[in-house]
């Protein structure tokens, strides 16, 4: 799979009829400026969501530190403040690329400001002369203070070093506003068409044994287990052998794949819910996209637990990514050279 630096790419000759489809496919609004007033919106709304309780309950969540100044508070409300760049990008088909989260992290930053305006504003609101913006917030940064962890411990005033405290509070505000965005990054996308693929097809297929208490320092048994995962395994790749083959002969097709993968999940898939009966599993999913047959295969395994020593260790995993027949074998997949 390659990629441009913007957005997941798949670079093969289109078919005629693919070809018309791309060309003819009515064009639609520059969905940037929906999304960037999206997440605004969205910001606003919450910061002013939080300036009504702060004013209720007499708690500002914004300012909320743990641990060595941890501000986890910015951060918890960032998470919701940001929730509308996802929706909006995930509703108006918009791949956020690192230059749109760049800007939107500065727009982020600059939000963060305005829920410092209105915390102000909780603080001043009964007093009738009230000290300017700019002095009230700087003796709050200056006049943060330093408790050890000693019991007795005299707090110490950060006085200038406040404002590292300040600003850093303000870039984890806009990182975790930026999370919904980065999630979609999760989610292949046809750039031909501007559209999120959906995903057609997902097998699960158990890559071990089941989980049994193994005891710990019996090394005959963790051994025999070992030994009987890497069969399961094998099974396994030996059920893939043939996707390879039908994504080399079927670049532009997805139809063969999908069926094939159905039957698949017919005879030999497990649900999710067996499948955490396992130690370990792998995924197959496949995307395509509603505009045209471009689609996006990949393959990724789960290994849950793998810091218990009890667990039983697997090696050369098969894994595959691909995007309409241009795929990579990462690692340990047998008998398929590219």
């Amino acid at each position: 799979m390659k990629n441009n630096g913007d957005y997941p790419t798949n670079d093969f000759p289109l078919a005629a009829s693919q070809l018309d489809i791309a060309q003819q496919k009515p064009g639609r609004v520059f969905p940037l400026p929906f999304v960037l007033a999206g997440g605004i919106f969205t910001s606003l709304s919450v910061l002013y969501g939080h300036y009504l309780y702060s004013l209720r309950y007499e708690e500002n969540i914004l300012s909320w530190l743990g641990g060595p100044y941890i501000p986890y508070g910015a951060m918890l409300v960032g998470c919701f403040a940001g929730c509308g760049y996802g929706l909006f990008a995930r509703v108006m088909q918009f791949f956020p690329t690192k230059n749109c989260l760049l800007s939107m992290f500065f727009v982020q930053f600059a939000l963060f400001f305005v829920g410092r305006y209105l915390e102000y504003r909780q603080i001043t609101l009964y007093i009738s002369n009230p000290p300017s913006f700019f002095q009230v917030y700087t003796d709050r940064i200056e006049n943060l203070q330093w408790i050890g962890s000693e019991p007795l411990a005299k707090p110490f005033t950060m006085g200038k070093w406040g404002y590292i405290i300040e600003f850093f509070t303000g870039g984890m505000f806009s990182l975790t506003s930026l999370v919904s965005l980065v999630v979609l990054w999760g989610i292949p996308y046809c750039k031909h068409c501007r559209l999120f693929m959906r995903k057609k097809v997902e097998v699960i297929l158990p890559a071990s044994t089941k989980r049994t208490k193994i005891p710990k320092n019996n090394t005959a048994i963790q051994t025999q287990h070992q030994q009987e995962s890497e069969q399961v395994l094998c099974k396994t790749v030996q059920w893939l052998n043939p996707v390879v083959d039908l994504l080399k002969a079927n670049k532009e097709n997805s139809v063969p794949v999908i069926e094939f993968l159905k039957s698949l999940k017919k005879e030999k898939g497990i649900s999710a819910h067996t499948a955490e009966k396992y130690w370990y599993v792998v995924k197959i999913r496949l995307w395509q996209c509603s505009g045209c047959d471009r689609y996006s295969f990949t393959l990724v395994t789960n290994q849950s637990d793998i810091t218990n020593p009890r667990t039983p260790r697997l090696d050369n995993w098969p894994t595959i990514e691909c995007d309409s027949g241009k795929f990579t074998v990462l690692s340990g997949f047998p008998e398929t050279k590219m």
